[in-house]
């Protein structure tokens, strides 16, 4: 280093490093240095200086993270609003599809060799319309009945079925906060989002694992507090959704809400169940925080305004 500096002085005058101390904290330090050389032009010693600039990188790091989630907001926001437009003029093509097929069968006899393929032009615009009725879940297009629940009752009336969903090889278990505030929430979008991440999680655990999922009250101190643009109250209701499974690749982490982003196969996967699960918890008021690590698993933590007494 010190070669370095006498030989390209300017190049050094300044940089930036970072360390973590022993109890775990993380420090940024602005170095300033200085050759020094003497009377004959010979470099004599260098003079450091060290400014811690912790604060001012966390103040930095936390207007990044703001820029980041707002960006992404925004670009929710005008995908839904796409996507929405589209899937009203698709879905109204489709009932016509579905409206004539049903004619036709009408019309037809039981024998006839056309009426199987009626019948499969048929199932292919019911599937098609249920594509588009969860695009307009995420666009905010379909009507939500928002009304007073417990979100421990509402996973409680769901447990059998969510077990005949996930299969044998899946253990579901649950961690629920007796004393749980209350919530205004839509008891379908609620089913709809535990039910997709369930989905989600048995499809990544293809030689089985377990799932978790838990509930307790979160109280913040500051409801403008930085790193959370969403967060506009300070009591929530967290509904925290793990799996053990193989975990997500940082490299897609941001990806994994975006419409039509699947790791699955063709026939696997839409690509809209984590999709709608982003616009179902939007239309509540909250957010969705993601902790992944290869190897280890993935938790969803979903956050629901509390509601007020």
């Amino acid at each position: 280093m010190l070669a370095n500096i006498e030989a390209n002085p300017e190049k050094y005058e300044a940089y930036e490093t970072s360390a973590v101390l022993k109890n775990g904290t993380r420090v940024w330090i602005s170095w300033t240095n200085k050759a020094l050389f003497g009377e004959d032009g010979r470099f004599t010693e260098i003079l450091t200086v060290g400014t811690d600039v912790t604060e001012k990188k966390q103040v930095e790091l936390e207007k990044q993270m703001m820029r980041q989630q707002l960006l992404h907001s925004q670009k929710m926001e005008a995908i839904g609003r796409l996507a929405g437009g589209i899937a009203h003029d698709f879905n109204n093509l489709l009932t016509t599809m579905r409206g004539f097929c049903d004619l036709a069968l009408l019309e037809m006899q039981l024998d006839d060799t056309l009426r199987r393929y009626i019948e499969e032009i048929r199932k292919a615009s019911v599937k098609a319309s249920d594509l588009t009725r969860q695009l307009l879940v995420f666009s905010r297009k379909q009507p939500m009945e928002l009304r007073s629940v417990n979100l421990n009752t509402e996973i409680e009336n769901l447990l059998k079925m969510l077990e005949r969903l996930i299969g044998e090889d899946v253990t579901m278990e649950v961690e629920l906060d007796s004393n749980l505030w209350m919530i205004r929430a839509d008891p379908g979008g609620l089913s709809q989002i535990i039910m997709n991440l369930a989905v989600n999680s048995r499809d990544e655990m293809t030689d089985g694992g377990t799932i978790i999922t838990r509930t307790s009250n979160v109280e913040f101190g500051d409801k403008c507090q930085p790193g959370a643009p969403e967060r506009k109250e300070l009591r929530y209701v967290c509904l925290e959704f793990s799996d053990d499974g193989p975990g997500i690749d940082p490299g897609i982490v941001d990806k994994i809400f975006d419409p039509f982003f699947t790791t699955k196969g063709a026939e696997e996967g839409t690509g809209l169940g984590l999709l709608v699960v982003y616009g179902i918890v939007k239309e509540h008021g909250g957010w969705i925080d993601v902790e992944s690590e290869a190897g280890k698993g993935t938790t969803f933590f979903i956050y629901f305004p509390a509601r007020k007494t």
